[in-house]
């Protein structure tokens, strides 16, 4: 949604159905594999974005078939080139933050 030069994500329970909270067994398997991804370093080849140099980040196809991809929506295109939208990097986060709160609460629980 697009509200004068900022982009707005709609996420009004009325725009959407069968809703569901997330359970903590799935909770638990994204955090668990969000912890083995791994991240890289590379440079871009010359004819992709530039050429940027220095970039960290991951490669779509080390979770493309993890339960990551469930929120990381992955695209290819005619030329088989695969890509993400980045709203959904946002979500990944939010998700793996409670997780880490949770397990900070549980460590201070058995340390008061």
């Amino acid at each position: 949604i697009l509200n004068g030069s900022t982009i707005h994500s709609g996420s009004s329970k009325k725009m959407k159905t069968k809703i569901k909270k997330i359970k903590n067994d799935m909770l638990d398997e994204i955090y668990k594999e969000y912890a083995k991804m791994p991240l890289y370093t590379y440079d871009y080849k010359k004819e992709y974005y530039n050429g940027e140099k220095d970039q960290f980040g991951f490669i779509l196809e080390d979770i493309e078939n993890t339960i990551l991809s469930r929120i990381i929506h992955i695209t290819e295109n005619e030329n088989h080139f695969k890509s993400f939208n980045t709203t959904d990097l946002p979500k990944l986060n939010m998700i793996i933050i409670k997780e880490l709160i949770k397990k900070i609460e549980k460590l201070e629980e058995k340390y008061e």
